[in-house]
């Protein structure tokens, strides 16, 4: 296949590429999902009043512990998939030259992860 530019592409390496983007994309949006389900768990056990204390500082210290490990994933997920996209829009293809306007989803992603971080750190704080 030749590009708009006159550079031959493999369409099999294309089409392992949109493949390999679409996986990442999944895997983003899956774990990110079970992160925030985890974190929401937790954070009911660390604030219910029925909770021994030394299980409420286990909740507090995995939710915490576990929205900095989300966001690392998150953070090196991202990373693929940005190396990806360029990779597909280095093809000159019109329809991998995406332009999304507004606030994009690592922008959210990221600004959740602090907002988790910031409330596990308050609760933290209000058990002393």
């Amino acid at each position: 296949m030749t590009t708009p530019i006159g550079i031959t592409q493999d369409r099999d390496e294309i089409d392992d590429l949109l493949q390999l983007t679409l996986s990442q994309d999944r895997i983003t949006w899956t774990s990110l999902s079970i992160f925030v389900a985890a974190d929401l768990v937790l954070l009911g056990f660390s604030i219910g009043p029925a909770i021994q204390d030394s299980f409420r500082w286990l909740a507090l210290i995995t939710g915490l512990a576990m929205t900095i490990f989300s966001g690392l994933i998150q953070l090196r997920s991202n990373g693929y998939m940005s190396r990806y996209m360029n990779m597909l829009r280095n093809t000159k293809l019109p329809r991998f030259d995406v332009k999304v306007p507004g606030i994009s989803a690592s922008w959210i992603i990221g600004a959740i992860h602090i907002w988790l971080i910031v409330i596990w750190c308050v609760l933290i704080a209000l058990q002393f």
